[in-house]
């Protein structure tokens, strides 16, 4: 079974935002390039922040996009590449 390619560049924003506005289920690996200026954030399950340094990724086998919310400094992004 052919699984097509699944590539995003997300603009961080100061409020938290979904990666994905509807269900998006893919195995991939979420980025915060080092070239960001700040730490990036995932929210928890509790409304907490998880933070994601410069540099750091992190690898799902199946995600559901639209229930990931993240956000950062203006400028920075995060990058999600994989299969789906």
């Amino acid at each position: 079974m052919a699984h097509a390619l699944y590539a995003k560049e997300v603009a961080l924003t100061t409020s938290y935002a979904a990666i994905e506005s509807a269900r998006t289920e893919v195995r991939c690996t979420i980025s915060a390039p080092p070239t960001n200026g700040a730490n990036a954030y995932v929210e928890d399950a509790d409304g907490g922040d998880v933070r994601l340094v410069p540099g750091e990724w992190h690898t799902f086998d199946r995600i559901d996009l639209s229930l990931v919310k993240v956000k950062g400094t203006v400028g920075d992004v995060l990058t999600v590449v994989g299969e789906g």
